[in-house]
């Protein structure tokens, strides 16, 4: 009888619910419904911790597909950002800064002079192999400028 409330104040406080338990202690009844509450409470338990890991499984889902959109555009960012870099450092890279001035002027002679369009010209844009891929990227990006006007409007207002 002593080993009772302990064991169900582990769950909640049921202080004037189990003294009933105990006044026919020879009762079938009495034990089998020791066990049953017993049990109910386990599984209950059990239930809880399952959906509470349910829920920040769900939560970490969301986050990482998030992280993973984030994390996709920022690498396009720096690709994009080093795309049109010269292969060299400063020094240098007035070479390759002269020899795409000579190709500029080339191809412009070339395009007015024999109406000649260059089909080698360098474009950097990333095509979606799935058409709804793409309508995601621009939402994506819209929001994100979205936000970004709106943090820039706010640090305004603040100063």
């Amino acid at each position: 009888a002593i080993l009772y409330p302990v064991y169900y104040l582990l769950y909640t406080n049921l202080s004037g619910e189990l003294s009933g338990l105990d006044e026919s202690t020879y009762d079938t009844t009495s034990i089998a419904t020791h066990v049953l509450l017993a049990f109910h409470m386990l599984l209950i338990n059990v239930l809880l911790v399952n959906l509470l890991i349910a829920m920040f499984n769900q939560s970490f889902q969301d986050v990482q597909s998030i992280q993973t959109d984030i994390w996709n555009y920022q690498q396009y960012a720096v690709v994009r950002e080093y795309y049109d870099r010269p292969p060299l450092f400063l020094p240098f890279s007035t070479i390759f800064d002269i020899i795409a001035l000579i190709k500029m002027f080339y191809h412009w002679y070339l395009r007015v002079r024999y109406n000649y369009a260059n089909p080698l010209q360098r474009v950097f844009k990333v095509i979606a192999v799935q058409p709804e891929l793409e309508l995601v990227w621009q939402e994506f990006e819209s929001a994100s400028t979205y936000a970004y006007a709106q943090r820039e409007a706010l640090t305004k207002i603040d100063r």
